[in-house]
């Protein structure tokens, strides 16, 4: 049976009705296409009236280049698509804030399927930006922002504030996003929801100083840390989120060394519900540098005692009556008593009426300042979404199972006609499918639950009650059909060992067989995926609807100059009416009794009247010592969500320099003059008042390296003043370079940590601890950590421990328990295959890795069981950098931790020198260029003319044997020093047993030459010059004799010619 995407919709609109809030189409106006900018422009134009779009759906056709005519949309309150297209906005630098490409976008209204590419730098007050929205009450989902978005406060990649009815879906942000505070990857500040977003881009990576004016300074917030001239609030996902984050990621780098407070890979404060988000990027910052989150701002409750307003209000009212009464017995008195009387209830009066001002204002302020964040909507939304797609795939493969089925019987049938197996090997195969048969319908049967179960859950919507009882039934039906699905896995099995024969027959009908069978093994194998995921949407859905019961999030405000005006001019009325009361008593003497009865029930009723404004006054005006007025709650919490971190990863790097975690850098109060800024309201209004704490950081990991340059370093947590760290496990090095307090799990608690497990490898000064450097409560935590440079108070749970330590174990080693001291059934050594038998220990916690690192990436990780030899398993070969060599650090001879082994690269030297030297210039003999190591030389041998074959060993000048270190090179350029003497030196190569000239020239006092390989012989002659001289000598002789003759017997024949003429 099919779920319907109508029955669907029923429980879509079921969920409207009953007060979750769920995007839909508005299509009054009907349907805006937008395919030119004139278009867009128009479209802007319309929209500066802010009802305008109610009811639209706007169309992007196609891509818009709007490049250099850019305009922001207004507000709008109607559905845009995108339809998958983008807008470029190109570059846009006018005086802003509040804006985006929607500058507001209303509550109900939809942005969904959009690109948006270009930059944002705008001049003037530059807050509230976003690469796609500025304010969002709406849905922004499925859109894309891919460029620069640069401001000063509020800054987010996809919207500056996303407000507390909004929501952001599916987004993903890539660029670069600079602000100075709230500034995030996906959101400036999130009061509403942001679900499955993704951040790419760079979070304040530039480390750009801030310079600070007067202007800047919020007088009201004096002391709240955005006043600070530095960067916080930082982000991969939000700068600051009291609302809903969940299911994100981060990517990219948030940061810069030693810069910024509140920094974190997916939230830089936050004090609502972030789940199930993880960081992959690297996080640097100053102060509160975390992992996941910078500083957990606790969820605070504003408790109300007794109604001091309400007790006052009906103190003036006694009064009231007192002198109505008192004004009939005196009316035959003496005039100046009925004035003072007259004066005293105008006074009375107005005292009652500043009374029912204070009461009425606070009532406003309460609820005026409500905020509900109602994450169970979002929720809802993704778990019907998820549903229909599970149930639709499911009941698909489960059609591919019986298609698979009847395909199996029909090849059984086709042996048993052809005759090619033995009618043993028929009857096997028909009784394993007579099983397979059943297993299969069983398995189809629980299926029909499901369905049955899911249809239950839809008749239960607005009955959160039963809606929780129909999805625990669901959750029981589905590990029903997980059970079944394993049962018909056995039958697959089982009929394959029936079969036997029949499939290994090699013929074509075995393999027709074989492949049905495997067939049919693939289909139930998806779909036990898809019971997987179907009981993790269950069970998430009953938490989310557990939590809703449990209430919103409203906020209570702090009363204003008006307010406390009113509470003065209270005080001074009830003096007035007091000095009146004594000057008429004084004036009466010795009146009549009932007089005298009234003044008296007149002062009593003054002095209850200032008793309690007494006490309001100095509620009022005190402060009140932190112990008294904070209450933390976070360990009596289970389920709620507000002030939650949960089921959180981080994989990146994390530096910073004060209360750095792998997780969350601080768990604190953000301290302000206003703590009530977020504030749940308990009781009835009342000056009585104290705030309840809660935060609590559970179900986390932390795999990434922890480095902090001083106090407060932690695998999970830096520093936590209150809250609760529960269930969290912590891998890799925490690190302070110069400070104290470094743990495991927390690197200063004056809290309670639980169920947490660390296997770390820590360095540190004082109060270094495997669970926490410094702790109060520690219960059943698990450690096994490696101690190094640890100074003052160390132990493998705790350097210091000051409060109720229970039921904690460590692998036995180096270091004792607390301060270096072991106390059973506290803090107990084990030893480590007793260690691995604890019942729930992580995994990882048997497995050791080497993991093998050069220039910052995974060369790879080589798995280990403890104790195991290093060399038992390969190494890997260390990556090459150009101009350097590499080798890696030195590896320890078994493994019993966990280690990042580094490469360590060299410069290569690109020239290396023999030792043999010449002359008293001490010049080498020989140079070689290349890329060698730092400190290589070659290496000579000198040899004989008879070693190299010198034909002629008068000429012979020297000989070497040369070797060079390998470098990778083919060929070497080689200079050869010559040496003192005349004559004309020549080298010669020695090759194949004779000699080859080789081609030289000469600079300054060396030879240069080329040589192959890294081992060659070589070796000079010279000639003498006399050698060279008289060979030319003798041809010039030669020459000139020639000469000579030709000039002779020309002088001759032409003497000879002229006697013959004379004759």
């Amino acid at each position: 049976m099919k779920i319907s995407k109508r029955i669907i919709s029923l429980l879509m609109a079921a969920l409207l009705v009953f007060g979750l809030p769920l995007s839909a189409f508005a299509s009054d106006g009907g349907e805006i296409c937008i395919a030119t900018a004139e278009d867009w422009k128009s479209f802007v134009k319309n929209c500066k009236l802010d009802t305008w779009s109610v009811g639209k759906t706007v169309v992007l056709d196609t891509d818009l280049d709007l490049g250099g005519s850019f305009t922001p949309v207004p507000v709008f309150s109607g559905t845009f698509d995108g339809n998958g297209h983008s807008i470029h906005m190109g570059s846009y630098t006018s005086a802003a804030s509040d804006t985006g490409v929607f500058r507001y976008v209303s509550e109900g209204a939809v942005v969904k399927n959009l690109t948006v590419t270009g930059t944002w730098e705008p001049s003037g007050g530059k807050s509230a930006i976003g690469g796609i929205v500025g304010h969002n009450s709406g849905t922004i989902e499925n859109c894309m922002f891919n460029g620069v978005v640069d401001g000063k406060n509020n800054i987010g990649g996809i919207a500056g504030i996303n407000e507390n009815t909004g929501v952001i879906t599916g987004c993903t942000v890539r660029g670069e996003i600079r602000g100075e505070h709230y500034t995030g990857g996906i959101a400036g500040q999130n009061l509403g929801s942001i679900i499955r977003c993704t951040n790419e881009s760079s979070v304040n990576t530039d480390g750009a100083e801030i310079a600070p004016t007067l202007d800047d300074i919020d007088v009201t917030h004096i002391n709240n840390t955005e006043n600070l001239s530095v960067y916080t609030d930082t982000g991969g996902i939000t700068g600051f989120s009291s609302g809903l984050l969940q299911g994100c990621k981060n990517v990219g780098e948030i940061g810069y060394p030693h810069v910024g407070y509140n920094v974190g890979g997916i939230a830089g404060r936050q004090s609502g519900y972030l789940h199930d988000c993880e960081n992959r990027g690297d996080v640097y910052g100053r102060k509160d540098v975390g992992g996941v989150v910078g500083q957990m701002e606790p969820y605070l409750i504003l408790k109300f005692g007794k109604d001091d307003l309400e007790r006052l209000s009906d103190a003036f009212s006694g009064l009231q009556d007192i002198m109505d009464g008192m004004l009939d017995h005196t009316e035959t008195t003496m005039d100046d008593v009925s004035f003072r009387l007259d004066n005293i209830s105008a006074m009375s009066d107005e005292a009652r009426e500043s009374t029912d001002y204070l009461v009425h204002r606070t009532e406003d302020y309460v609820d005026d300042t409500i905020m509900t964040i109602n994450d169970l909507s979002a929720r809802a939304d993704r778990f019907l979404g998820d549903l229909e797609d599970i149930l639709g795939t499911g009941e698909d493969v489960a059609d591919d199972i019986t298609d698979a089925l009847n395909h199996l019987h029909k090849s059984v049938e086709r042996l048993e006609d052809a005759a090619q197996a033995g009618q043993d090997a028929i009857d096997s195969a028909n009784s394993g499918l007579t099983k397979l048969d059943r297993a299969v319908q069983n398995y189809k049967d629980a299926w029909k639950d499901v369905n049955q179960s899911v249809q239950n859950v839809i008749g239960s919507v607005g009955n959160w009650e039963a809606m929780e009882e129909a999805l625990a039934d669901l959750q029981g039906d589905v590990t029903y059909l997980k059970s079944a699905g394993d049962g018909v896995i056995r039958a697959i099995n089982n009929t394959k060992n029936e079969m036997g024969d029949a499939l290994d027959s090699g013929s074509d009908m075995a393999s027709d067989l074989n492949g049905a069978l495997s067939r049919l093994e693939r289909s139930v194998e998806q779909l036990q995926d898809i019971q997987d995921g179907l009981s993790d949407m269950v069970t998430d859905m009953r938490w989310a609807i557990r939590d809703f019961r449990e209430g919103g999030a409203p906020q209570f405000a702090v009363p204003d100059a008006e307010y406390k005006e009113q509470v003065d001019n209270l005080l001074d009325q009830t003096g007035s009416i007091f000095d009146e009361v004594e000057q008429m008593t004084d004036e009466m003497g010795d009146n009549g009794d009932i007089l005298i009865s009234d003044l008296r029930a007149m002062n009593d009723q003054m002095r209850s009247i200032m008793d309690i404004m007494r006490d309001i006054y100095e509620k009022l005006l005190d402060d009140g010592e932190e112990e008294e007025i904070y209450e933390d709650i976070s360990e009596e919490v289970t389920s709620s969500t507000e002030g939650v971190t949960e089921n959180c990863r981080n994989y990146g790097k994390v530096e910073g320099d004060v209360d750095t975690g792998g997780i969350c850098g601080a768990i604190a109060v953000e301290y302000d003059f206003d703590p009530e800024d977020d504030l749940t309201r308990q009781g009835d209004t009342s000056l009585n008042q104290h705030f309840q704490t809660k935060a609590v950081l559970r179900s986390s990991v932390n795999y990434g390296t922890v480095t902090g340059k001083k106090d407060y370093v932690g695998g999970i947590a830096g520093y936590m003043k209150l809250g609760s760290i529960y269930k969290c496990e912590a891998y890799g090095k925490v690190t302070s370079s110069d400070g104290d307090y470094i743990g495991g799990i927390v690197g200063s608690s004056d809290s309670v940590v639980r169920n947490s497990d660390a296997k770390v490898s820590l360095s540190g000064g004082s109060y270094t601890g495997g669970i926490a450097g410094y702790g109060t409560d520690i219960f059943d935590c698990r450690a096994m950590v490696e101690l190094t440079d640890a100074e003052e108070a160390a132990g493998a749970i705790a350097g210091k421990a000051e409060g109720n330590v229970k039921g904690n174990y460590f692998v036995d080693g180096d270091w004792g328990g607390v301060d270096d001291i072991s106390f059973a059934g506290e803090a107990e050594p084990m030893a480590y295959e007793d260690f691995i038998a604890i019942e729930g220990l992580p995994e990882r916690f048997r497995s050791f890795y080497l993991t093998y690192m050069a220039n910052g990436a995974v060369v790879d990780d080589v798995a280990y069981t403890y104790g195991e030899k290093t060399d038992s398993k390969p190494i890997p070969e260390v990556p090459k950098l150009e101009g350097s060599s590499g080798n890696w650090e030195e590896l320890p001879e078994t493994v019993t931790f966990d280690r990042v082994i580094e490469a360590v690269y060299t410069q290569r030297s690109s020239s290396i020198a023999s030792p043999q030297t010449r002359g008293e210039a001490m010049l080498s003999i020989l140079l070689a260029e290349g890329s060698f190591e730092d400190g290589a030389e070659i290496t000579m041998e000198p040899v004989t003319a008879e070693d190299v074959g010198s034909m002629d060993s008068s000429k012979f000048v020297e000989g070497w044997k040369v070797t060079l270190p390998e470098d990778g090179s083919i060929t070497h350029l080689m200079r050869y020093c010559m040496p003192e003497g005349g004559g004309l030196l020549k080298l010669y190569l020695v090759k194949d047993g004779g000699a080859v000239p080789l081609d030289t020239q000469k600079d300054g006092q060396y030879l240069c030459f080329n040589a192959d390989g890294t081992q060659f012989t070589f070796y000079a002659e010279r000639t003498p010059l006399w050698h060279v001289v008289a060979p030319i000598a003798g041809c010039v002789v030669l020459v000139l004799g020639v000469v000579i003759f030709w000039k002779r017997e020309r002088i001759k024949n032409f003497v000879k010619d002229k006697r013959k003429k004379e004759e």
